[in-house]
């Protein structure tokens, strides 16, 4: 039996629990960050839907006064109450011009179309209904110019006074890449605009997003979204998504959708992480050699004192009888035999009065090596005490043991040599032997063994025999 099986079943224990340690904190650190990481997205999100919201209100109050300053003016009133339809569409081309706008409609209050300037998009005006996008001052307005949501826009419409009310002026911003790419340089998110047709599936209308993200989007987006921060993939990168409602109308509903990846909220954490990955590398290395200088330095000398017998540094009784345990297992599963010899020099307490304590050291440490010499390296010797000696011999029968049992006697009878004096010991040899059979308790071979070997002693005859 190999009894330093003891410090490597040390050491492992301890390096898997130290890797296991560092592993549960740096997944804890993982998490902790990736968490971190989202709320900063979340409040990232929160904050530039606050800002776009307001920007937009101001886009929309600088829109209706432009509209209403239009409105207001005396060539347009009395173009409209003439129906000069080219003249109107000039006027609405210039004005247009200078505010920026993309769209300029003149509705009859019955909203018959009157005139209309929309650069781009020469039928969609057709399609909007002004009448129903009047609302209260203040407000503010962007609807989808056709019923399956393929364009929209933020506009402001005013009446038209002769002096009194004759037509309905309606000016717009069209809600297209251009606006979506204004706003993602101004937050530095993601900004998307989906409608949903009358089939009620999301299609996007304008976005700073691929392709591919694009379509991830219109899938995620749920059917009716709250101003709640979502979590999902856009072909297969995380982001962090914020939907604001823009406006509904009959068959199609509009949503500015704000995106950041996390892979950027995670980036300053990755590079943390990856450094103290690199740190925790070093520290198991680090612990695995102190790990392996505490077994060397205080280990190993313990477990060598719990083994083995500081004289002879053979193995002790504990290491003889879990040897002797495994012994009967294998004869007992695989029929193995196996053989104890008991051993008690025969002159050791008179060799140790007559020259002392440090001669009955010596013999007993020669006594060791010639037992050691006198079997095979897969046999064990283990001093039991004093001055007996007990031999497991694996795979043996009686007269294999019995050899044994008379080349360590005539190992034994050869003098010892100490101090300039002829030491001689001798010895009786008790064999027991262990064949396949019945169960026999590895103390019951002991007994058996001990018995012998008295018997021997008794009777001088060097060794004697019993089977189990």
């Amino acid at each position: 039996m190999d009894y330093k099986a003891y410090e490597w079943r040390i050491a492992l224990s301890l390096v898997v629990l130290l890797i296991l340690i560092q592993m549960a904190g740096f997944f804890t650190m993982l998490q902790s960050n990736r968490a971190i990481a989202i709320s900063a997205v979340e409040v990232e999100l929160q904050t530039a839907s606050q800002v776009v919201t307001r920007l937009l209100k101001l886009r929309q109050q600088r829109l209706a006064q432009s509209t209403a300053v239009l409105a207001a003016d005396y060539g347009l009133r009395e173009t409209v109450a003439s129906g000069d339809q080219p003249t109107i569409e000039s006027m609405l081309d210039n004005h247009g011009k200078r505010i920026g706008a993309d769209l300029g409609v003149v509705r009859g209050l019955e909203g018959q179309l009157i005139a209309k300037v929309e650069p781009g998009m020469d039928e969609s005006a057709d399609d909007l209904d002004t009448r129903r996008l009047v609302s209260e001052e203040g407000g503010m307005h962007i609807e989808s110019a056709d019923s399956d949501g393929q364009s929209a826009f933020q506009f402001a419409t005013v009446p038209v006074m002769t002096p009194r009310p004759s037509a309905q002026l309606t000016m717009g911003f069209a809600i297209d890449k251009a606006f979506v790419k204004d706003l993602s340089e101004l937050n530095g998110l993601g900004v998307s605009v989906l409608s949903r047709d009358k089939e009620g599936d999301w299609q996007i209308l304008a976005s700073t997003l691929n392709g591919d993200q694009n379509n991830s989007l219109a899938q995620l987006l749920p059917a009716q979204p709250d101003e709640q921060v979502l979590s999902g993939q856009l072909h297969g990168e995380n982001y962090q998504l914020l939907a604001l409602p823009l406006s509904e109308t009959q068959g199609a509903d509009l949503q500015l959708v704000l995106s950041v990846p996390l892979q950027r909220a995670m980036a300053p954490y990755q590079r943390i992480e990856k450094v103290i990955a690199a740190l925790i590398l070093v520290g198991l290395v680090l612990s695995a050699f102190a790990v392996q200088l505490v077994i060397r330095r205080l280990v190993a000398p313990l477990n060598a004192m719990a083994h083995l017998d500081s004289l002879t540094g053979l193995p002790n009784r504990r290491v003889l009888d879990m040897t002797l345990h495994q012994a009967e297992l294998s004869r007992q599963s695989r029929g193995i035999p196996y053989s104890l010899l008991m051993i008690d020099l025969d002159r050791f307490k008179l060799l140790n009065d007559s020259f002392g304590h440090a001669a009955g050291d010596k013999a007993l440490q020669v006594v060791a090596e010639r037992l050691l010499a006198s079997v095979s390296k897969t046999d064990i010797i283990a001093r039991q005490g004093g001055d007996e000696f007990a031999v497991l011999l694996n795979c043996t029968d009686q007269p294999a043991a019995e050899r044994v049992a008379n080349t360590i006697l005539q190992a034994l009878a050869a003098p010892i040599d100490y101090a300039g004096e002829s030491l001689n010991v001798g010895g009786s040899v008790g064999v027991a032997v262990a064949a396949p059979g019945e169960p026999l308790p590895a103390r019951q071979l002991m007994i058996l063994a001990d018995k012998a070997m008295y018997e021997a002693k008794r009777s001088a005859k060097g060794f004697v025999t019993t089977r189990a």
